[in-house]
């Protein structure tokens, strides 16, 4: 009677397994499919944004540059928003299905979900430009010619993590995984991503921004820590069917208590130090701006690094 429960669940398995292999192979397709069109329409897109550029700065044919390219990149924003919606959707699977965490598909997710959200902000750019260049050629152009780059980057990771699919074999394989270990450890390297990413951008604001400007955009600089927000709902939702004291095993609770106590000490040490300058520093207006972001991104760095190194740790003694 045991062996025969054990084989119906072991059929059981492999039925969902199979069920997942196809699932993925499907999106896979889409998202190559869709990759392929993408780049195509980001060289597109960037001739177009030249020509406009160029219309701008010799201040003429600005409305006819955007009428003759207002009905393609409104398609190319289109086929964008689809190719990253497969994308991110085949990552996900990707992380969810194997055992094996992997920084790179870590660092693919974190690039797919910023970039992303560029998509809707080249659509934001694009409408200042249209009112702005009147006064001469608007800065947006800088950050619209950063997201394509942002765009092209991530176009290039899909085919790299596409290659490395496909180097292994699909999902045939691959280890499959029994619980959700890979995923939140995986979340812990974008966590990492996300804390570096962000002060980087934080520290690039306040060194090319004016006070005034960064303020009133202060707001972009937590869009880093968006990708780390996305994959720990993504794991709670993997996790929901399973009662609470079911989520960690032993080993991964007392990773996880002990990250989190020295998250608490860094919280505490952080804010006193915070407190301390602001009664101190006669002039605390960068402080006062730059201090929540700062707080969030360490403290997801230091999170996240914890559990990486007691995770680390933890293998090398086994």
């Amino acid at each position: 009677m045991y062996e025969n429960n054990t084989y119906s669940v072991m059929d059981s398995f492999s039925g969902r397994s199979k069920m997942q292999s196809k699932k993925f192979m499907i999106i896979k397709n889409i998202t190559i499919l869709l990759s392929i069109i993408s780049f195509l329409c980001l060289i597109m897109n960037m001739v177009f944004y030249e020509l406009i550029r160029k219309a701008i700065i010799t201040g003429t044919g600005v409305e006819r540059s955007f009428i003759n390219a207002q009905y393609f990149v409104a398609a190319a924003f289109m086929i964008l928003f689809l190719f990253h919606l497969a994308a991110i959707i085949m990552i996900l699977l990707d992380l969810s299905f194997f055992k094996k965490e992997s920084i790179i598909k870590s660092f693919i997710f974190f690039v797919s979900i910023i970039s992303f959200l560029m998509v809707f902000g080249d659509f934001a750019l694009l409408g200042d430009i249209s009112k702005e260049y009147i006064f001469g050629l608007p800065d947006e152009f800088i950050v619209l010619y950063v997201s394509q780059g942002l765009h092209f980057l991530f176009v290039i990771l899909i085919f790299l993590l596409i290659g490395i699919i496909n180097k292994k074999r699909g999902l045939a394989g691959k280890e499959v995984v029994v619980k959700d270990e890979s995923v939140f450890i995986n979340a812990q390297y974008i966590g990492l991503i996300s804390g570096i990413s962000g002060i980087l951008f934080l520290i690039s604001c306040i060194i090319f921004l004016p006070l005034w400007a960064f303020q009133k955009g202060l707001g972009v600089v937590f869009l880093a820590i968006i990708p780390y927000i996305i994959i720990i709902i993504y794991w709670l939702a993997m996790k929901s069917r399973e009662k609470i004291r079911e989520w960690y095993d032993e080993k991964q609770f007392h990773d996880l208590t002990r990250a989190a106590l020295i998250a608490l000490v860094f919280s505490i040490l952080f804010n006193t130090i915070i407190f301390i300058l602001d009664r101190t520093v006669s002039n605390t207006d960068i402080i006062k701006i730059i201090w929540f972001p700062l707080y969030i991104y360490l403290a997801v760095i230091t999170f996240s690094s914890s559990m990486l190194g007691f995770n680390r740790s933890g293998a090398l003694r086994e």
